[in-house]
């Protein structure tokens, strides 16, 4: 790309004296009480000692030698844009918060220790889809009566870990055959039962602890 340099001369009636010093001139527009000069660089170089002497001046620079200057005088503010953004984008691959998404405290404390010996913490680089993925099967190898499902989702700078806790069946004393036992040494004058096995008879005498009704079903001597 060719330079172009653009010279304002003050007075047009000073263009035929520097057509004498054998100068070319591209192109000449006439403006009024001025006009611009378009000259290429070697004949830049010979009027630049004619500018103080016909009030000739630099107006612009056209072509390559202009995105050089332009870079040459902007160098610091092109440098300070690139690195800048380039701390922006580091700053995405850092973890800057993590939230367990429950309220139980012992939830919490065993998630929390869980991530930090697996290094998923505040302002460490964010871990890979892999690497996510043995976190979470770890933790559910280590604590498999407390963890059914659990799930690390990246939003932006932050984690979010959902669990879903197990839960332990609460068997139900009613569902539980029971024997019926006596409370204490006496004789049995009446018997009603719905279900279970009568051990005792009507007028037997038991002692503390026997065993009057039995709550095991027995079918062909097997329980």
């Amino acid at each position: 790309m060719r330079t172009t340099y653009i010279l304002k001369l003050e007075d047009k009636k000073n263009i035929e004296k520097l057509l004498k010093y054998n100068v070319k001139i591209i192109k000449i527009k006439y403006y009024q009480g001025y006009c611009l000069l378009y000259v290429d660089s070697k004949n830049y170089q010979s009027l630049l000692k004619y500018f103080k002497l016909y009030n000739i001046s630099l107006y612009k620079i056209k072509g390559l030698l202009k995105y050089k200057i332009l870079l040459k005088n902007n160098i610091v503010f092109i440098i300070s844009m690139i690195l800048g953004i380039g701390f922006l984008y580091l700053l995405t691959f850092i973890t800057f918060d993590i939230k367990i998404m429950t309220n139980k405290n012992e939830l919490i404390k065993i998630i929390q220790n869980e991530l930090d010996a697996s290094n998923l913490k505040k302002y460490q680089f964010v871990k890979s889809f892999k690497e996510k993925e043995i976190i979470k099967r770890n933790i559910l190898n280590n604590y498999k009566d407390k963890f059914e499902w659990i799930e690390i989702d990246r939003i932006g700078t932050k984690y979010y870990i959902h669990i879903l806790e197990r839960v332990k069946e609460n068997k139900n004393d009613e569902d539980v055959y029971q024997h019926v036992v006596a409370k204490k040494n006496a004789v049995i004058l009446e018997i009603k039962a719905t279900s279970g096995e009568i051990i005792k008879k009507v007028n037997d005498y038991v002692n503390k602890k026997d065993i009057i009704i039995s709550g095991l079903i027995k079918k062909k001597d097997e329980v």
